[in-house]
């Protein structure tokens, strides 16, 4: 599916989305040495801008907001390599399997705080020993894990707060500019019903 750089001010429109807050949360994985085979990679658009047609019997608000939550993903995606570049590090490769890892994991952020009665946002690292123990079945032998979640923030300033929140704790600084790190998985999802935005980011080594 196409990206739509722009289709957040139509999202900001369709959903209220107050107050500033930003919760975070990291972990490094343990070491393990494998063998390894180079994983499925995937060709990432360069360029943001591009538009998707929309027809009018096509638009769902389902539709948009996936497209949304896609914008975000990619990103984020590019922003986090820009700063390893920037470093003299080594681009990070999308590994889908990755991704699905980290929408489970915000799946269930998102069902853990339908079940909390404060209003509190909540992130964790619930299950994280499970999902690198399938990371490591991937062949990778090291592993990390970052997670956040923002409230409040216009569309566009999303991925910059993630960005901002990240860059002010050390243990997310580790992941993002670990030298070791070749693939990653990114899953953005916005809940609809309390207007908070949660982000997985797994890491991953050959």
């Amino acid at each position: 599916m196409k990206l739509v750089k722009k289709l957040a001010l139509m999202l900001m429109m369709m959903f209220g989305l107050v107050s500033c807050d930003a919760v975070i949360g990291s972990d490094d994985g343990d070491d393990e040495e494998t063998d390894a085979d180079v994983t499925e990679q995937i060709e990432v658009p360069t360029d943001l801008s591009a538009v998707a047609i929309l027809n009018n019997d096509d638009y769902t608000a389902a539709g948009a907001l996936e497209l949304l939550e896609d914008d975000y993903r990619l990103e984020l995606f590019f922003d986090v390599n820009s700063q390893r570049t920037a470093l003299g590090l080594n681009s990070l490769f999308i590994d889908t399997r990755l991704n699905s890892l980290a929408e489970e994991h915000n799946e269930y952020m998102v069902a853990q705080a339908a079940l909390d009665e404060s209003d509190n946002i909540l992130v964790s690292h619930d299950n994280y020993d499970t999902r690198a123990g399938t990371m490591f079945g991937y062949l990778y032998y090291t592993v990390g894990e970052n997670v956040a979640a923002v409230e409040g923030f216009a569309a566009d300033d999303v991925v910059p707060a993630f960005i901002e929140a990240w860059g002010n704790s050390s243990g997310h600084q580790v992941n993002i500019e670990d030298e070791d790190f070749t693939h990653t998985g990114i899953n953005v999802h916005v809940d609809t019903a309390t207007g908070v935005i949660y982000v997985t980011q797994l890491f991953a080594a050959f």
